[in-house]
């Protein structure tokens, strides 16, 4: 009897306790736990998780942001076409705008022209070097005014004697001042001629007077 509990004191006891039915029911539904300690295992942590996707997109926005994106190997291939920007920028600072590039070029000449053109051109250096030999136009248009007219000067020079010819026979001149001179201690010949016709033959009047 000392080895028996009170039976008080059993069905106390027995009232703290589960039906073991229960507890096989209620057992069969729950996990093994070191099954559910390795899966527990393989989780995250709710808060984390919790933290985690507040941080994350909602998959319908996401689903309808990406419908707006390019596939990542389309974008992909065409960037591969594509310079980088910085590189772009800096040989578009190289550059000049289109716009003030076609005012400009439409004030330049075609080079194909200007080659031909120029083809045709004497060089600068030979045309100075030849210009420096060369009168002023103003200063030789001032002396020529000073000049006869070529044709004017060889019409008058053909009515004119040679100078050597003139100076030979001026040579064989008597001086005009001293022919002058002479002239004036002469008499004229007609008056000469007439004084003597009034006088007599010299040679009849000496033959008279010898008788």
């Amino acid at each position: 009897m000392a080895l028996k509990s009170d039976i008080t004191y059993v069905d106390t006891e027995l009232a703290l306790k589960s039906d073991i039915t229960y507890i096989d029911t209620e057992l069969a539904l729950k996990s093994n736990i070191t099954y559910a300690d390795t899966k527990l295992a393989l989780k995250s942590d709710i808060s984390y998780v919790d933290t985690e996707l507040a941080l994350k997109s909602d998959i319908i926005y996401v689903d309808t942001e990406l419908a707006l994106k390019s596939d990542i190997t389309y974008v992909d291939s065409k960037l591969a076409l594509k310079s980088d920007i910085s590189y772009v920028d800096t040989e578009l600072a190289l550059k000049s705008d289109i716009t003030n590039v076609d005012t400009e070029l439409a004030l330049k000449s075609d080079i194909t022209y200007v080659d031909t053109e120029l083809a045709l051109k004497s060089n600068i250096t030979y045309v100075d070097t030849k210009l420096a030999l060369k009168s002023d136009i103003s200063y030789v248009d001032t002396e020529l005014a000073l000049k006869s007219d070529i044709t004017y000067v060889d019409t008058e020079l053909v009515l004119k004697s040679d100078i050597t010819y003139v100076d030979t026979e001026l040579a064989l001149k008597s001086d005009i001042t001293y022919v002058d001179t002479e002239l004036a201690l002469k008499s004229y010949i007609t008056y000469v001629d007439t004084e003597l016709a009034l006088k007599s033959d010299i040679t009849y009047v000496d033959t008279k007077l010898a008788l």
